[in-house]
């Protein structure tokens, strides 16, 4: 008689801990915190309108609504990630390495590690105005850029070691590393406008929500017992990825 096979390791991080990852006030109002940081950071700063007519006065309120309209939808999506980061540094100061244990997590802390990089540059960016030291400008441009791909290779190498089951997420998570090193490699060898160029284009927006698309499927079909911030994980990439493929568009047809 052949014996059982053992659990995977997922189901293990839930049956261990049944309680640990449940959604409690305290992770709102961590939630809620890492939110308003986010957008006192980030919000543009108030313009005063020069006298115009109606459409002129209508077309520069659009255009200085947008970026607050922008901040407000992701704000709440990059805060819920900030504040993953939060939870697993309390957790681990605290020897509960049991966070992130599921592929969500891991999507949770790759927005909070590069949300906590743009709200560090965002308060340069004020300090930079406040004190009237355009200089500072690209120098933060440059920084954001820099530390941007380091904590995407950075969070790639540690998830690909760290996410072997389930097997899908494994796989996602390498094809994460994959897009990310033809997304900075191959524009240089296309010429821009060119149909290649169009296609690949395209191809880079598409694969990475598709594939998570197909991996949250995957968990749905198998039912694994997956907690509420596994969750929150691929809802807040979906979400953020959206408004950011939306963006370009909308400014095309409105502004």
């Amino acid at each position: 008689m052949s014996e059982p096979s053992s659990p995977s390791p997922l189901r293990l991080s839930i049956e261990r801990r049944p309680t640990e990852n449940r959604l409690s006030i305290a992770h709102l109002l961590l939630w809620m915190t890492a939110t308003a940081l986010v957008i006192a950071a980030v919000e543009p700063p108030e313009e005063r309108p020069a006298p115009a007519s109606k459409s002129a006065k209508l077309q520069s309120w659009v255009r200085q609504s947008a970026p607050k309209i922008l901040v407000l939808l992701i704000a709440p999506l990059a805060g819920m990630g900030l504040a993953a980061q939060v939870l697993s540094i309390w957790r681990g100061y605290r020897l509960q390495e049991f966070f992130p244990s599921q592929p969500g997590h891991w999507l949770l802390m790759l927005i909070g590690r590069l949300t906590a990089l743009v709200v560090f540059v965002g308060f340069g960016w004020r300090i930079a105005n406040s004190f009237d030291l355009p200089e500072l400008m690209p120098l933060l441009n440059g920084v954001l850029m820099v530390a941007f791909l380091i904590l995407a290779l950075g969070w790639l190498a540690q998830v690909i070691g760290d996410v072997r089951e389930p097997w899908h997420w494994h796989l996602v998570f390498r094809i994460f590393a994959w897009w990310l090193l033809v997304g900075v490699l191959l524009p240089s060898c296309l010429a821009e406008l060119s149909p290649a160029f169009a296609v690949f284009s395209i191809a880079l927006i598409v694969t990475p929500p598709a594939v998570v698309v197909w991996a949250a499927g995957c968990d749905l079909h198998q039912r694994l017992p997956c907690d509420i911030f596994h969750w929150c994980g691929i809802g807040a990439f979906l979400g953020i990825w959206a408004i950011l493929v939306a963006l370009p568009i909308v400014s095309i047809l409105w502004l």
